[in-house]
């Protein structure tokens, strides 16, 4: 699995050099085994479906779907440590032990379809990660042809701690004003998953990469990222930088994590 995620990223990072294949040796004018191969590769590439699939309005409502369907729940990375332990780990190290939790919850004051999300070290016993705590804000952007999700932290979070479990609280969660609001995940179909890259909310291109002003420290930064969904696992890629380049948050190697849906 692969695009950003489940994930991420799921993907372009990275170009892998291009070598010809024995059959690319021969001349395409001059060997007739070529040119059946030829007709025969274009005729199968027309009848499989486009990476990026169509993206008309009846296509998203499903990737909608997808989305609704797969993205609530528990996922931990616990079955990728497991191998990367037994087989060795990429070369940033191990990926970190993360137990994810997403929920829908009913907040029409903040959009018709919304998921809250929480993160923690290790498993759900453990205290939340600080600012991990956002509602994704689900729509149909058809103008740039995908599901846009917009992430946004919440006001006042150690209020709403395990927020999808008090159905009591959704009327009076808020979003923090001091965070996020420049950048969208755009979601489209790739084969059997879902992708959603990073853009600019205003911008058309989905190329994962998003630059923003700190509303609190007034400090430049570019975030790069890509999550992959699939109804098992979601895979995230996540990097920030700064103005210089300087990796502040996420990986150097720019590999996954890649967190399993817990039964």
């Amino acid at each position: 699995m692969k695009s950003r995620a489940a994930a991420g990223d799921m993907t372009g990072y990275s170009h892998k050099e291009r070598r010809l294949s024995p059959l690319q040796t021969f001349s395409r004018e001059s060997h007739p085994l070529m040119r059946l191969l030829l007709v025969v590769s274009v005729s199968i590439a027309l009848l499989l479906p486009s990476a990026h699939a169509t993206n008309s309005r009846p296509e998203l409502e499903s990737v909608m779907a997808m989305l609704i369907k797969w993205l609530p729940g528990e996922f931990s990375s616990k079955p990728q440590l497991e191998l990367e332990r037994q087989y060795g780990a990429p070369p940033d190290g191990e990926h970190y032990d993360w137990h994810r939790i997403f929920a829908r919850i009913n907040a029409p004051h903040i959009g018709e379809h919304v998921i809250y999300g929480q993160l923690h070290i290790g498993d759900k016993n453990q205290p939340i990660v600080p600012g991990t705590q956002v509602l994704y804000i689900i729509s149909i952007d058809e103008e740039h042809m995908a599901v846009s999700v917009s992430g946004r932290r919440i006001a006042n979070p150690e209020q709403f701690a395990f927020a999808h479990e008090h159905p009591e609280l959704w009327a009076t969660i808020a979003i923090d004003p001091d965070y996020g609001g420049n950048c969208d995940f755009r979601w489209r179909l790739h084969g059997n998953q879902i992708v959603g890259r990073l853009a600019q909310k205003s911008e058309a291109a989905i190329d994962g990469n998003c630059s923003m002003t700190s509303k609190k420290s007034g400090i430049n930064m570019t975030w790069d990222a890509e999550w992959v969904l699939n109804d098992r696992e979601l895979w995230i890629y996540d990097n920030g930088y700064l103005d210089d380049g300087v990796l502040f948050q996420g990986r150097e190697d720019r590999t996954h994590i890649r967190l399993t849906r817990v039964e």
